[in-house]
């Protein structure tokens, strides 16, 4: 963003967001444009046509894809109709891929449907190896890559070494791969529980399709006005810790919960959940 963008020049993210691409705009005086996701039922639909109004005032696109906080994965029709528009506008864009190794199903790479998107990706998620720092930037464009370079060396930006290219390797080995598989499956097989239990109980949460990572994003609406409600159920009454609606700048309470944990804690949690709004 630094390298490729000037101070005041809009970068469009999509609502709900993450909210470091917000912030990291916000202190290098860029601009956040917001195409808002919009809901339909369980999962997230595009506004195509806001995305496309929105482009005239931005430099760039920061893509998230698979998004977080929905988990939304993007059909190829989808992300070729975003990549279409922002080429015709000359807007650049920054594909967050950190998420693809964690779909259920299948998911198309940015890059693949236009080849000069800018990719980032890491291990750190999938594989829990945050602490290793390790992570992986693929510019197509020889300058842009260039100015890159000399934007991180201007900032004595380091993040590689000897044992974070180790876990990396061994992330992406056979033996990683065989360890997602079944990690997928049990987390999959976590949402399916967390919803089914708290469906038969009538509670009035509803998670989110899980299409992608291990976070699912919770619709409170049925049970809070707002994110002190969710606190208060989750945090005060439940011990449960999560990211609420706020973080994501979304004006209706959600949280979003990280499920990669054992059946039990699942469990555990959607019985707190059902004691808690038995007794309102």
């Amino acid at each position: 963003l630094r390298a490729l963008t000037q101070p005041g020049d809009g970068i469009l993210i999509q609502n709900p967001s993450y909210s470091p691409f917000r912030k990291v705009a916000a202190l290098n005086q860029r601009r956040c444009v917001i195409n808002e996701l919009i809901q339909k039922g369980d999962h997230y639909e595009l506004d195509l046509a806001d995305f496309e109004a929105k482009l005239s005032e931005v430099r760039m696109f920061i893509l998230c894809s698979p998004h977080n906080p929905t988990s939304k994965v993007f059909s190829p029709q989808e992300l070729e109709a975003m990549l279409a528009l922002c080429r015709k506008h000359q807007v650049l864009v920054i594909a967050d891929e950190i998420h693809a190794d964690w779909v259920y199903g299948t998911m198309t790479a940015a890059s693949a449907l236009d080849p000069g998107v800018m990719t980032i990706l890491s291990p750190s998620k999938t594989f829990n190896l945050q602490g290793m720092q390790c992570s992986f930037l693929f510019i197509p464009d020889p300058a842009q890559a260039q100015a890159v370079k000399r934007e991180c060396d201007a900032l004595a930006y380091m993040n590689n070494q000897t044992f974070s290219h180790a876990a990396a390797l061994a992330a992406y080995s056979e033996e990683g791969a065989a360890w997602l598989a079944e990690a997928k499956a049990y987390v999959q097989e976590n949402a399916r529980v967390f919803s089914r239990l708290l469906s038969a109980a009538g509670v009035p949460l509803k998670p989110m399709r899980l299409e992608s990572t291990f976070l699912l994003w919770v619709d409170c609406r049925g049970c809070c006005k707002n994110d002190a409600d969710v606190v208060d159920l989750f945090e005060n009454r439940c011990h449960l810790y999560g990211s609420t609606g706020s973080h994501y700048q979304t004006d209706f309470p959600f949280i979003r919960l990280n499920i990669a944990v054992p059946r039990s804690v699942i469990e555990e949690a959607a019985e707190r959940l059902i004691r808690a709004l038995s007794v309102r």
